[in-house]
């Protein structure tokens, strides 16, 4: 199940990237080298899409678009329906379990821990499933 994990990772950062490089084109101003750059609290739109993201879609699917493509599911540990505080908690280490590391910490945690939970699962209560 970690293979189908880290690809509904990778899945879901590219849908973000498309998303990302989009809102840059349309929204940025063009450089004169050609590039896009935004900056002032434009610059903090996307950021903010790509953390609220992963917050919707487990709130209210349980899953994100690339946990549903790869038949993955987050539950509690205590029910299957998980709470606003369970999906914030999984997700308020992601800058750094998944983002500044490059996902290593997150992969060994996962394949250290017999649930197969990263940190954030640890400290939520919550664990991926294979539906």
């Amino acid at each position: 199940m970690i293979i189908k994990r880290i690809l509904a990772t990778f899945l879901d950062y590219m849908l973000i990237t498309f998303f990302l490089i989009f809102v840059l084109i349309i929204f940025g101003k063009q450089n004169t080298n050609g590039s896009h750059s935004m900056n002032g609290p434009l610059f903090y739109i996307p950021l903010f899409f790509a953390f609220l993201y992963f917050i919707v879609f487990e709130y209210f699917f349980s899953a994100t678009i690339g946990h549903l493509v790869f038949r993955l599911r987050v539950i509690s540990d205590f029910t299957d329906k998980l709470t606003i505080r369970q999906v914030f908690l999984r997700r308020i280490l992601d800058p750094i379990e998944l983002n500044l590391s490059f996902g290593i910490i997150a992969f060994i945690v996962t394949l250290t821990n017999k649930e197969q939970k990263r940190i954030g699962d640890i400290i939520a209560k919550t664990r991926v499933i294979s539906t």
